[in-house]
């Protein structure tokens, strides 16, 4: 089996055990192109689901083509109960690449480098909230960036609200 597709296959199940199903199988699936949604303020990107709250900042929700651009997200919790397992998923416009990630709550588990489409960030340990890291990106075409947050507090698998940033080349 190729590294790639046995790392793939590793977090997969690493996912299924944190969040207890798989992030597919009971869950529709993240549009490839997302509702249209009213236009975010420039460089910020919010969506709210109660307790937990993802955020996404692209400064000036710009880009250059193959210039690599840096998404900020921060997860934020109001609630009282601890959360036990966290991920981003984060799903690229067609054409772009992950490249790192940086910062202080950087997750256990990332993509790969060169990694399209569909991204997965995974917490081992959940953080203290908020929760923010950075990770570059390689663009090709203006495009929209579709994530949420899957988190388990006592019960079942819960998600934030979509966040959709829409992004233009200059």
């Amino acid at each position: 089996m190729k590294r790639a597709s046995l790392i793939a296959a590793l977090i997969a199940v690493v996912l299924m055990l944190i969040l207890g199903a798989s992030l597919t199988r009971g869950t529709a699936p993240l549009p490839k192109t997302p509702p249209p949604a009213a236009p975010p303020a420039p460089g910020f990107a919010v969506a709210d689901a109660g307790a937990v709250r993802l955020v996404r900042t692209v400064p000036g929700n710009a880009f250059t083509p193959a210039e690599p651009v840096e998404v900020t997200l921060t997860v934020e919790y109001t609630g009282k109960e601890p959360i036990h397992a966290l991920a981003v998923e984060e799903i690229l416009p067609d054409g772009w690449s992950f490249l790192s990630t940086a910062g202080a709550h950087t997750p256990a588990i990332v993509p790969e480098e060169g990694a399209a489409g569909t991204l997965n960030f995974v917490w081992i340990q959940v953080p203290p909230m908020p929760l923010t890291f950075t990770y570059r990106a390689l663009p090709a075409t203006a495009a929209t960036i579709v994530g949420k947050a899957i988190y388990r507090r006592s019960g079942g698998e819960e998600q934030s609200e979509l966040c959709v940033t829409e992004l233009k080349a200059p």
